[in-house]
């Protein structure tokens, strides 16, 4: 009886496990966090990049957010497209599923991993995609670093709610999932701790 125990236990686990999947680090379900990394995007990020999958009043509601928190009331962003063609020779991607093409940890090591160049027509270039045309919009944040102003971890924590914030627009379903998950697996544990309580006693007969 003690093994067919365990095995529902393990079940009811797993099944909640799976509602919350994909897990992110714990930050990428920090509110606080992510209204944060939602600022920093739309200060450094959204004059170039739209989130055109991404419902504002949605945003506002799921993370908190209010109109006087330095957001735009459209996602879209305000780059005239003949301007984005004149400076980038391209419209610049749509940041909205950019967490579902790439990997949470290549967004911050691509932008952490701008570098002086002065062939480059913005004077920098990238450590993972070489030739690449976006500007390194965080440099403003990297000088505060190396001028004492600001701390490397600072810097570090500010990119990493950007990512997370990303992470979220992908699939804003994933706060929800999480915490379902977290009641399923509460309420099948405490489920299972009364089925093991109310077993009859010669049930291992």
């Amino acid at each position: 009886m003690k093994n067919r125990f365990y095995a529902f236990i393990r079940f009811f686990c797993l099944s909640g496990a799976l509602v919350m999947i994909p897990i992110q680090a714990p930050q990428a379900f920090d509110k606080n966090r992510l209204r944060h990394g939602a600022v920093i995007y739309m200060r450094y990020c959204s004059g170039c990049h739209a989130l055109k999958y991404m419902r504002f009043g949605r945003m506002t509601h799921d993370l908190g957010l209010s109109t006087k928190q330095e957001l735009h009331h459209s996602l879209q962003c305000s780059l005239p497209k003949r301007d984005a063609i004149h400076w980038f020779g391209q419209m610049p991607p749509d940041l909205s599923l950019v967490a579902r093409a790439r990997n949470p940890d290549w967004i911050k090591a691509y932008l952490m991993g701008f570098y002086p160049d002065n062939t480059r027509p913005f004077g920098v270039n990238n450590t993972l995609v070489s030739g690449s045309l976006m500007p390194d919009v965080l440099a403003p944040l990297k000088e505060r670093v190396k001028a004492g102003e600001l701390r490397q971890q600072d810097l570090d924590d500010t990119v990493q709610d950007v990512v997370s914030f990303l992470v979220y627009v992908a699939e804003p379903a994933s706060l929800i999932r999480y915490r379902i998950g977290l009641f399923v697996i509460i309420f099948l544990l405490f489920f299972g701790f009364l089925f093991y309580l109310l077993k009859p006693n010669n049930a291992d007969k």
